[in-house]
């Protein structure tokens, strides 16, 4: 894998350096290190305390709802309704191929290679940035490829956090091939894990009034969406590491008060 590594070391007055030495390297590199622990390297201690409970609330499902709107639809309503404060995270595959199309900006990452890690991403991100509004744009396979950040998201219990589930019951992106969405129901599963808000949409217009109104998070709104993707579709033309850093920058220079 070509990921370098060292051990780690087994006396407090070594770990600093060794620490200093990975982090220095990451953040020339941009590329991960591992430290590797022998057995017996660090003493046993007594379990951690128990993470504080937090019970799930009942959640009314809304109704099921037919799709009759295109993904590039729904994102162009929610550039439109969106401010330089709000970050916009995109899952990978269309979703940020089409948010990149139809208007490129500072305050929007384009998830690439890591599908299914944009909700624990956005769940960073709020955690972080508390006074501004995450919007994570998921898509159904990605979500069911790691639906166990759900739970995490649900317990951590961020207000700010906007999590859309694009739903075209497909992955569309590698050729088209249908998930399992049509067999489950996001609004359930994310209530049941303590999102404060579930609802199911599926117009523009809709989502726009969704994003004018003080919805507190974490809210999941799970969007039906007709299959397809708009034509001559570019890809970004700036890298991933160029978008991430645009973004730090984004965040540094507009702090909010």
């Amino acid at each position: 894998m070509r990921i370098p590594w060292d051990w780690f070391p087994a006396g407090e007055s070594a770990l600093e350096r060794v620490l200093d030495r990975a982090a220095a390297y990451m953040e020339e590199e941009n590329r991960p290190c591992a430290l590797v622990m022998k057995k017996g390297t660090v003493a046993s201690s007594p379990a951690p305390l128990p993470l504080q409970v937090r019970p799930p609330q009942s959640r009314k499902a809304p109704p099921m709802a037919e799709a009759v709107s295109h993904r590039h639809d729904m994102l162009a309503a929610l550039q439109r309704n969106c401010g330089p404060d709000d970050l916009l995270l995109a899952t990978t595959g269309y979703t940020g191929r089409e948010l990149f199309a139809l208007g490129d900006k500072e305050n929007q990452l384009y998830m690439v290679g890591s599908m299914g890690c944009l909700s624990s991403l956005a769940l960073g991100l709020a955690i972080a940035q508390p006074e501004r509004r995450i919007i994570a744009i998921d898509g159904d396979g990605a979500l069911i490829m790691r639906m166990g950040a759900l739970a995490t998201i649900g317990h951590r219990h961020p207000a700010n956090l906007l999590h859309l589930v694009l739903d075209n019951a497909r992955y569309e992106s590698t050729g088209g091939q249908y998930t399992v969405s049509g067999s489950l129901d996001f609004c359930r599963v994310a209530g049941a894990c303590g999102y404060s808000h579930v609802s199911r949409l599926n117009r523009p217009e809709q989502l726009a009034d969704l994003l004018r109104e003080s919805v507190r998070g974490p809210a999941l709104v799970h969007v039906p969406i007709l299959p397809g993707t708009m034509d001559a579709l570019p890809r970004p033309d700036v890298t991933p590491r160029a978008v991430a850093g645009r973004l730090r920058e984004h965040l540094q220079t507009n702090r909010r008060k």
